[in-house]
């Protein structure tokens, strides 16, 4: 009535479908260890080459304390810079380029008209002047009047480019500038032939150091209108 139940029977299952064929048992043993080496080696090399980038990286940063002279100390809980005297770290000394770059700011707070920017600029030349070119800077002010000019001449604008930097001695350089100044839709350019006397000192204080990193200061200066005025 009742069929009987059959099991099956693996005796009869042909080689190749068999779950533990001899070419299944020299896979196991031979290759997948071999392939699994070849992956974990892929995976070192990988790695290796990632350190050696890092290490790389890291060494081209080496160098960078040195560009750093001075140490800013700071308050440990807020991080703001403190007061006292920041220690110097080694002799620095500034290339002709660095000092190229304070001495065409100073030239362009002494020529620059702008009614918004000339008090701050003359401002920031004068307090980077010292010895006699305090009052060389006073009486340049006296006679071209250029806060005054402003005042008096609603509009007026000007812009400033050096021209070249030519650095004669030590301590000294000579700059070629022109200002285009801009009144009322016309434009009038002026040519100047600039002498420099400077010194450089190092700061001592947090303030000097974020002021004026170099310590550039003009001892001297003349600001005459170029013989090649077009």
């Amino acid at each position: 009535m009742f069929a009987k139940k059959r099991t099956a029977s693996t005796d009869n299952v042909p080689a190749t479908h068999s779950s533990n064929t001899p070419k299944g048992a020299w896979y196991e043993i031979y290759i997948k260890p071999m392939v699994e080496r070849n992956r974990a080696f892929m995976l070192a090399m990988v790695l290796a080459v990632a350190c050696v980038l890092l290490s790389a990286s890291i060494f081209e940063l080496i160098p960078l304390h040195k560009d750093v002279p001075w140490i800013v100390p700071v308050n440990a809980k807020t991080g703001t810079p403190t007061a006292r005297p920041i220690q110097i770290v080694g002799q620095f000394t500034p290339t002709q380029l660095e000092v190229q770059y304070f001495m065409s700011v100073w030239v362009r707070d002494m020529l620059t008209m702008n009614r918004a920017l000339t008090v701050s600029y003359l401002k920031h030349a004068y307090g980077e002047t010292s010895g006699h070119a305090v009052q060389l800077f006073k009486n340049w002010v006296g006679t071209h009047k250029p806060i005054y000019v402003l005042e008096t001449t609603p509009g007026l604008i000007s812009t400033v480019t050096i021209d070249s930097t030519s650095f004669m001695n030590s301590g000294r350089a000579f700059i070629r500038a022109t200002r285009v100044k801009e009144i009322r839709g016309k434009n009038i350019t002026q040519h100047f032939d600039i002498t420099i006397s400077y010194t450089l000192t190092p700061p001592t204080t947090v303030e000097q150091a974020y002021a004026n990193p170099i310590g550039f200061q003009v001892v001297s200066f003349s600001i005459t209108p170029s013989l090649s005025q077009s």
